[in-house]
């Protein structure tokens, strides 16, 4: 038979032609294709390393998928990588929507990292995730508040607009220090909006800036 290899039965993987979210634990791809998929959250029921060990069965499933639409992925478990550069291999450039469930300061500064080409009017590359839009990060504290400015400061600093990706930021149950004027409804009154910013931390106050200019924080 065509689905025998060497000697022992082999079940080719399940085709799911329209299945568009996918939850599930990376040791289950490769029973599994997928061409519509839009969203995957990767889940964990195994070891501690489940997820690094499980790497090649991700890249073999994107490639057997023939490279799904995929643009949004959430880990709810960051500290199952041991080695936090695993967690590269799962950044594929074209996820535009990422969800750190957990918190997560090392994911913070891979986030973060780009290079230059030229000194001066050289084009910005990030070393994963080029086309970032909307990130959501849910359970960080304030030991993680340096760590998310300097990514907003790298994602959102850039001169050039075509680099300049990421659009929404979500914090579910982060930051105790997160000022009113986050949260504040609109039509707030400004004298207290003014203070409110002025009461806050010079982190806090970029940000604040940020939002002003287009980026939009989501506070639950």
């Amino acid at each position: 038979s065509q689905w025998r290899r060497e000697g022992a039965s082999y079940t080719p993987p399940f085709l799911l032609p329209k299945l568009r979210i996918l939850t599930a634990s990376p040791q289950a791809l490769p029973n599994l294709t997928c061409p519509a998929l839009e969203k995957y959250v990767v889940t964990r029921h195994g070891g501690a390393n489940e997820l690094e060990d499980a790497q090649p069965n991700f890249l073999a499933f994107i490639e057997r998928s023939g490279s799904p639409p995929l643009h949004t992925l959430h880990i709810r478990d960051w500290h199952s990588f041991s080695d936090l550069e695993a967690v590269r291999v799962y950044l594929i450039p074209r996820i535009t929507t990422l969800a750190i469930i957990g918190p997560g300061e090392g994911v913070l500064d891979i986030l973060s990292r780009h290079t230059t080409t030229e000194p001066e009017g050289g084009e910005t590359v990030f070393d994963v995730l080029p086309a970032l839009e909307h990130l959501e990060l849910h359970d960080f504290d304030e030991s993680c508040l340096k760590s998310f400015f300097y990514l907003i400061l790298a994602r959102r600093s850039v001169e050039e607009t075509a680099y300049r990706s990421l659009k929404s930021v979500k914090l579910v149950r982060c930051f105790d220090s997160i000022p009113g004027i986050f949260t504040s409804p609109r039509g707030t009154d400004f004298k207290q909006m003014f203070n409110q910013y002025m009461g806050t931390t010079l982190e806090w106050r970029f940000l604040f800036r940020f939002s002003m200019n287009g980026l939009q924080f989501i506070v639950e």
